[in-house]
């Protein structure tokens, strides 16, 4: 599930949209410059797991204004209307035109424009391939998982009981379509496998990005890859927290509560 803020713009000066991202805030920021008290408030909304939007807004009449709208995620609508060209460099910088259907879940009016918070699963399509192997070692079956994980987006091996009661390992690879020859090679090339099942399915994925933050961990500062999911979830990459750990000489769980607690 992703959730979202949408601003639906008809007409907006600076100093409305300002007011308006204030008082939907949790921290005001003040004392700031109000162009980066504007951004601070978009970036903590950004990091609590929301994906930012705007709908199809009306030209600006003021001519800066639709200069910044150059090769920016933002669509226009012909007909022409006040929007500040503060406003606009604000949502180029943190907003792409919404094209995804979506659940409403609430809606602040402010006379020349709408703030929308609501919701959406993001789905796609992808192929499952599995075998069944009941005559191959462990190492084999350890060794194929190794080379379909550099090629799928997911590889898992399940035991089950094959024909005549033969203990059997299921191994399974997600792909994209586009993707699928070659991994059923890899898997039958590896496995000796005859033959593999192709499976299209349809899944709800959760929203995510990564972020590089500098993080102070037992007194030397670090550079480290999180990755934040739509429903407010941080995880530091692995491979930066094991990297920390062997340069500290520490265990790798307690450097990556450390780095956790500094997030």
């Amino acid at each position: 599930m992703v959730k979202l803020i949408v601003f639906d713009i008809e007409r907006v000066s600076f100093d409305d949209f300002l007011s308006a991202l204030i008082e939907i805030s949790p921290n005001g920021y003040e004392g700031l410059e109000s162009k980066e008290r504007a951004r601070r408030i978009l970036e903590d909304f950004k990091r609590m797991g929301y994906e930012l939007f705007v709908t199809p807004i009306p030209m600006p009449l003021d001519n800066s204004a639709l200069k910044l709208l150059e090769n920016s995620g933002i669509e226009v609508r012909p007909e022409k209307s006040e929007v500040s060209a503060e406003v606009i460099s604000i949502l180029r910088d943190f907003c792409r035109t919404i094209k995804e259907p979506f659940r409403i879940l609430e809606i602040r009016e402010y006379g020349g424009f709408r703030i929308i918070f609501g919701e959406f699963f993001e789905s796609d399509e992808v192929i499952v391939l599995e075998t069944n192997l009941d005559d191959v070692s462990g190492e084999i079956i350890a060794n194929a998982l190794r080379k379909l994980e550099e090629i799928s987006l997911d590889v898992s091996a399940v035991h089950c009981i094959g024909k005549k009661g033969r203990p059997a390992v299921t191994i399974r690879a997600l792909c994209k379509m586009e993707d699928v020859e070659g991994v059923a090679k890899v898997m039958m090339e590896e496995t000796g496998s005859l033959g593999v099942r192709l499976i299209p399915v349809r899944r709800i994925v959760e929203g995510r990005r990564i972020e590089i933050r500098d993080v102070e961990v037992f007194g030397r500062k670090y550079r480290v890859r999180v990755k934040f999911s739509s429903s407010s979830i941080l995880k530091p990459e692995f491979e930066d927290v094991r990297r920390i750990s062997e340069e500290l000489g520490l265990p790798t769980i307690a450097v990556y509560k450390e780095i956790l607690r500094k997030l």
